[in-house]
């Protein structure tokens, strides 16, 4: 059974502590010093992995101590070894902080400001204005396909509901289809890459534009399973990608647009308030 050791207190762990001694600063414990640097017993506890088998429990803790002694050897030579001016990083520290400062008050202005209403107008109007940048880079398809061990019943009329365009035909293969079929899918109003349906349904063509203007519908059997497919619709690769399918991506464009806007127009408005409450002064020289 796994367990996490809170109290190292065997025998075996006890002989990881080496320095029986104490820290100064904290009464606790130290497992290992280097210098004026100390590892304590605690800390060793804290940086134990959630879940290890108890009786490797030493075997871990010396790990542990041996990373730390590797990590603060390198450090205090380094130390050593560099002027005060190579290590004076307080100009990038206070860059830095200042970077995630800013970036942590934007972040929050685009939560508390940003519309995120995107209407059918808007991604429509986004789409013809754009519409040169949407071209396929792979084939997409509407589809409608059933997955069927061979040797299931009534395979003759399943064709035949699979194939019709009725509706009582489709409620009967429906209603086979969820007490028979390995896979199916129904989805047939909505575009899917024609790579993701070759995953579920083995397809050898690799001539694809000749196949998908050829073949609405499309029987294999394969092993012990037989394959039917309808394509209700197709677009080929470099085709202009169709609306219904980038709706999502043009409201991320979108968004991401009014994002950089937004963000924008805080900073001129700050800038601008500094000039006008005269809190800016530069130089002349």
């Amino acid at each position: 059974m796994k367990m996490k050791a809170f109290v190292l207190g065997s025998a075996m762990l006890l002989a990881l502590t080496a320095c029986q001694y104490k820290s100064e600063d904290t009464g606790d414990e130290v497992s290992a010093r280097l210098k004026d640097k100390v590892l304590t017993r605690t800390e060793v506890l804290e940086r134990m992995p959630a879940n290890y088998f108890a009786e490797d429990s030493a075997e871990v803790a010396q790990a542990i101590i041996a990373n730390w002694v590797r990590d603060v050897a390198l450090l205090d030579y380094a130390e050593s070894n560099l002027t005060e001016e190579q290590k004076d990083f307080s100009k990038q520290l206070t860059d830095y902080r200042n970077s995630l400062v800013i970036y942590a008050y934007e972040r929050e202005l685009i939560n508390q400001k940003l519309d995120t209403l995107v209407g059918d107008s808007e991604i429509r109007t986004y789409y013809e204005s754009n519409v040169s940048n949407f071209k396929l880079q792979s084939y997409i398809v509407k589809a409608r396909f059933i997955k069927i061990s061979s040797d299931a019943p009534k395979q003759d009329k399943v064709e035949k509901w699979f194939q019709s365009d009725d509706e009582k035909d489709f409620e009967k293969l429906f209603e086979y289809c969820t007490k028979y079929a390995e896979n199916y899918y129904f989805k047939d109003e909505d575009w899917l890459y024609l790579e993701d349906l070759m995953k579920e349904v083995p397809m050898p063509s690799s001539e694809w534009d000749n196949f998908l203007r050829q073949n609405s519908y499309y029987k294999m059997e394969s092993g012990a399973f037989t394959y039917l497919v309808r394509f209700f619709a197709y677009k080929l690769k470099d085709d202009t990608s169709p609306l219904s399918f980038e709706r999502g991506r043009i409201r991320d464009l979108i968004l991401n647009r009014r994002k950089v806007e937004l963000i924008n127009q805080m900073r001129d408005d700050v800038v601008r308030k500094a000039y006008q409450n005269q809190l800016v002064e530069i130089s002349k020289n």
